[in-house]
């Protein structure tokens, strides 16, 4: 009998600790999910301008990109590429409190990608880029006319006097037409 209590104490000895067991297991992802974490998010860009994927009328002097945390302007990299794959020589940008100002050489119209690297306050790279078109009006190239020299005489202008002067003219002569052919009908029944 001494045999068998024991297997039945170890039957429940067994039994007991995958229940406790279960128990720690649950109560620490309850903690886990319970406890306050530390925010997971990193620095964002909240908006730019150019706008990203934004076609422009003009070439842009500057872009500036705002972001939600302050930028650390020791450890920040900007990069202009053109549609062709070749980077743009850029002057430093300007960093201040979250919002990052890089000045712009003359753009072409053209396709481009604005990429910037940033060290966010929380010691992350954060890296992302901004497209836009540059698709500027061409100039136009109908040639003046250049100015006569002093003394030329210009021929007169065209401004459709002319044409006037003869329509009314021939509005004359119809009217004399037909007052003649009237004044010779009625002395014709004259007769």
């Amino acid at each position: 009998m001494g045999l068998r209590t024991r297997r039945e104490h170890g039957r429940k000895g067994l039994s007991a600790l995958p229940r406790t067991a279960l128990l720690c297991v649950l109560s620490a992802l309850g903690l886990v999910v319970l406890l306050p974490l530390p925010a997971a998010a990193h620095t964002a860009l909240l908006e730019s301008s150019p706008a990203d994927g934004a076609t422009l009328r003009q070439p842009p002097a500057e872009a500036w990109l705002r972001l939600s945390d302050p930028i650390d302007p020791n450890l920040v990299t900007v990069t202009l590429t053109g549609a062709d794959g070749r980077q743009l020589p850029l002057p430093a940008p300007t960093a201040r409190d979250t919002t990052l100002t890089q000045p712009l050489p003359h753009l072409d119209n053209d396709r481009y990608a604005l990429a910037y690297r940033i060290v966010s306050a929380d010691g992350h790279p954060v890296t992302g880029a901004i497209s836009f078109t540059v698709d500027a009006p061409l100039p136009s190239t109908t040639p003046t006319p250049a100015p006569a020299p002093a003394g030329t005489p210009q021929p007169a202008a065209d401004d459709g006097s002319a044409a006037l002067w003869w329509a009314g003219g021939a509005a004359v002569a119809v009217v004399l037409v037909a007052v003649a052919a009237a004044a010779v009908r009625y002395l014709g029944r004259q007769r």
